[in-house]
Parts: structure tokens; sequence; C-alpha cells
């Protein structure tokens, strides 16, 4: 597959990439913001940060998507299971 059918396809479900980069822009910065940021483990961080890249996606793109539902759940569980 050629990378200009594979873009063509993510926007479908993902939305246009800037506007769907910048959607996730915010909502990172506004975690990092939270008191409680710097506490997290290394693995928590990323987990909200790829959390909060699916949910731009979902309001960008398909709300329907399931792949993305399922990887949140699936980041949610990563970032959940760690150990002090």
């Amino acid at each position: 597959m050629k990378v200009e059918q594979t873009l063509q396809e993510r926007n479908k479900t993902h939305g246009d990439f800037k506007s769907q980069a910048c959607t996730a822009q915010v909502i990172k910065e506004a975690i990092k913001l939270s008191p409680n940021w710097h506490k997290m483990t290394s693995a928590q961080r990323e987990a909200l940060e790829l959390i909060s890249t699916k949910i731009s996606r979902l309001c960008h793109g398909d709300p329907f998507h399931k792949d993305s539902w399922h990887d949140i759940e699936g980041y949610a569980r990563l970032g959940g299971d760690h150990e002090q």
C-alpha cells in the first residue's frame, strides 16, 4: 500500500491530521499541568498521552471506530498496571 493510500484511509478514521493534532496537544498540555503529572510513572504518563491522542481522533474522525476505543481500554490497563 502506498503512503498516500494510508493517509487517505487514516483521514477517514482519524480526521484531518493537523486539526486532530491541535486537539490532542491541548488535551496533553492540560494533563501535564495537573498536580500529579510529575508523581506518575513513565508508563502512566505515556498511557495518558496515548489516550489523549485516541480521544482526539474520535472527536475529529469516526467516533464509532472500534479500534480507537479498544486502544483506549488497552492503554488504560497498561497505565494502571504499575508498581510504585
